[in-house]
């Protein structure tokens, strides 16, 4: 382990603290760090580690306590400054991420990185100009920065000027590469997606090919995750039988919730329909938090041996271990929001959490599920086009054929439990939201038990204003179109090889070979 901001090797309780945390004993690693750090009350690292350790379990108000007190003992330093900025940005508060990175310029004159994460940041927040700045200014003082020069193409394309964003990122992309962590593979799926843009569809798929490259290694590190999931996942579907859906949806909990599952595949147009949704003022969306797989569904797995499957270890849960699953999620979830739900219907939109819906479903027998729907061949090429970072959900899109399987595997779970699924649920169609967003607003909503309000159209205008978390950040900011519906046939001669993967599924969902 690195030294800390004073130069100081991590004593044993703070590794210990370390490993915990890295094994997801989350709140074993908290009381670690607290106690090393009664041993040590003035240990800036340690305050550093606790700010971040609170603000990823959601405890932003512990978290802010931490890291100001980090910065009362450190107001001068411009480390310290990036290191608070750096963990707000990693619990995606990109405001306060912006206002400390511009702490850190001010106190020390080459503060390449600092500028360039503030540019990151910027970007999230729409502040286009400010972020372009930031960027020059990096790129005088390193002018081959590499994350510098992708920053720059990309505010190009962003601020309108597609031609000349590609003629950068191509000229970047001809440099040699000298440095490691290089975001070669991000400007190649920049380039990738502007060429798809202007329709030269070769040039393009020719660069999303290159990206996958340079990601391939990373992406055989996390397939070990993949392959466990989806082992769990057989293990449910081969299990679980209508009469395990009856006999959870008769056992009830107090209180109950007024929540909803905004679930399908990823880039089925759930952040659209999220977006929408959470203009309501009678609903607040938690945007793609990890709450209800690893807060609340993980520790349910915890009271049990790993031999026992899936359903057999929803099924024995006793009512206690569900209630206190229910109470984590809704706590957990208050404080993402900062807020308490009051009255208003909770909607939790993150599609990874398709492949866990019956676990949803025994915790919260009274939740509703909106399953977002879109073209099978339109989601998987939107999803191998989408510039993600590796994860084990992501390395799943490293080819056509693994992102065709991925899919399948996906929707094989709702074909699979939709027949007996006791609690209400409806399907809304990507292609349907594009063509008509008030009728199928209104549906939504009245599934969802809230009157029709107007403001709901205006929802980009809204996301602007937002911390919005997925990938898809910048496309909400734009009013509906169509310009996505039908794509995939632009990249038909690509992805024929593999579309008997995805045949059946268009069948089952309506959409015509």
């Amino acid at each position: 382990m690195a030294r800390d901001l004073r130069g100081e090797r991590p004593t044993g309780a703070v590794k210990r603290a370390v490993l915990a945390w890295q094994e997801h004993r989350y709140d074993e690693a908290i009381v670690l760090f607290e106690r090393a750090l009664q041993q040590k009350p003035n240990n800036v690292q340690l305050l550093l580690d606790l700010g971040r350790a609170y603000g990823l379990r959601y405890d932003y108000d512990k978290a802010d306590e931490y890291l100001g007190r980090a910065l009362k003992l450190s107001p001068d330093s411009p480390r310290a400054m990036f290191a608070i900025g750096e963990t707000y940005r990693k619990i995606a508060r990109f405001d306060r991420a912006a206002e400390y990175f511009r702490k850190a310029t001010l106190l020390a004159s080459g503060q390449v990185n600092a500028l360039l994460q503030l540019a990151e940041v910027l970007e999230r927040l729409h502040a286009l100009d400010e972020a372009v700045r930031a960027v020059a200014d990096a790129l005088r003082m390193d002018p081959a920065h590499p994350n510098g020069l992708f920053l720059r193409a990309k505010l190009t394309r962003r601020r309108g000027d597609s031609p000349q964003a590609a003629a950068l990122l191509e000229e970047f992309l001809a440099m040699p590469p000298v440095r490691l962590l290089e975001p070669r593979w991000r400007a190649w799926y920049e380039l990738g997606n502007i060429r798809d843009k202007e329709g030269n569809y070769d040039e393009a798929m020719r660069c999303f090919l290159k990206a996958k490259q340079l990601l391939q290694k990373q992406g055989r590190a996390m397939l070990d995750g993949t392959a466990f999931t989806l082992q769990k996942n057989t293990e449910l579907l081969s299990t679980i039988t209508s009469d395990h859906f009856k006999r959870w949806n008769a056992e009830r909990f107090a209180p109950e919730q007024n929540v909803a599952l905004l679930c399908g595949h990823p880039r089925s147009g759930t952040t659209l329909i999220e977006q929408v949704l959470d203009a309501h003022p009678g609903l607040v969306s938690a945007d793609e938090t990890n709450i209800m797989s690893d807060e609340a569904y993980i520790p349910l797995g915890n009271h049990f041996p790993v031999t026992v499957t899936p359903t057999d270890m929803l099924d024995q849960s006793a009512p206690v271990h569900i209630q206190q699953a229910r109470d984590t999620y809704i706590s957990m979830t208050e404080a993402f929001l900062r807020e308490p739900l009051d009255e208003r219907v909770l909607l939790d939109k993150n599609p990874e959490l398709t492949m866990i819906l019956p676990a949803i479903v025994r915790m919260f027998p009274e939740i509703k599920v909106i399953v977002a729907l879109r073209d099978p061949r339109d989601v998987c090429l939107s999803c191998f086009m989408q510039p993600l970072p590796m994860n084990s959900v992501s390395a799943s899109y490293l080819s056509i054929e693994s992102t065709f399987k991925k899919y399948a595997s996906v929707m094989d779970t709702w074909l699979h439990i939709r027949p007996m699924l006791q609690a209400p649920w409806m399907e809304t169609r990507y292609e349907d939201n594009v063509v008509n967003l008030e009728k199928e607003a209104a549906t939504a909503l009245e599934f969802l038990g809230l009157p029709w309000d107007p403001q709901v159209l205006n929802f980009h205008e809204r996301a602007r204003q937002k911390h919005v978390r997925s990938p898809t950040y910048e496309a909400v900011t734009q009013p509906v179109h169509n310009r996505a519906v039908g794509r995939w046939r632009n990249y038909q001669k690509f992805i024929e090889p593999h579309l008997n993967i995805l045949g059946p599924y268009a069948d089952a969902f309506g959409y015509d070979s």
